[in-house]
């Protein structure tokens, strides 16, 4: 499967292809003796640091941008530091959730990583800002609980 072809299973939520994807990029790693002491994981930022050209965007971008909470989870189980990592504009998966008012993922993203609630996208947005602003009610108690036990 292509990187291209990864990226839009992200975008449509097909759980398959990424486990797919994530099992066959794992067992590819050459196993010399040195590596068959190691996790047969990928490091940490593998994920994070593949990006869409035009938007920045990573698996975890588009997973959270359509509220499929079970894709999140997965791409979330492979790579910790997707959490964090931002688009072109600054946002991060977080953002994207609370935009779209995907409550689900924006619970897992949270349990995830509670700090990421105060992340500012380049226009001073917060997550809680795009949630508000799209009137997204459930999701702004929830982003103030969280902003709220991280102070």
């Amino acid at each position: 499967m292509s990187f291209q072809e990864f990226f839009e299973a992200c975008r449509r939520g097909d759980v398959e292809k990424i486990k797919n994807y994530i099992t066959n990029k794992k067992n590819k790693k050459p196993r010399t003796p040195l590596n068959f002491l190691r996790p047969a994981t990928p490091s940490s930022g593998w994920l994070a640091s593949s990006k869409d050209p035009s938007t920045h965007y990573t698996p975890l971008h588009y997973a959270a941008l359509h509220g499929h909470h079970q894709a999140c989870k997965i791409l979330l189980g492979s790579d910790k530091l997707l959490s964090s990592a931002r688009d072109r504009r600054g946002c991060v998966p977080l953002h994207l959730a609370s935009w779209n008012g995907h409550f689900e993922a924006v619970k897992l993203l949270l349990e995830t990583d509670p700090n990421i609630v105060d992340a500012v996208n380049n226009a001073q947005e917060s997550p809680l800002h795009l949630a508000a602003q799209h009137g997204h009610d459930r999701l702004v108690r929830v982003l103030l609980e969280v902003v709220d036990s991280v102070i």
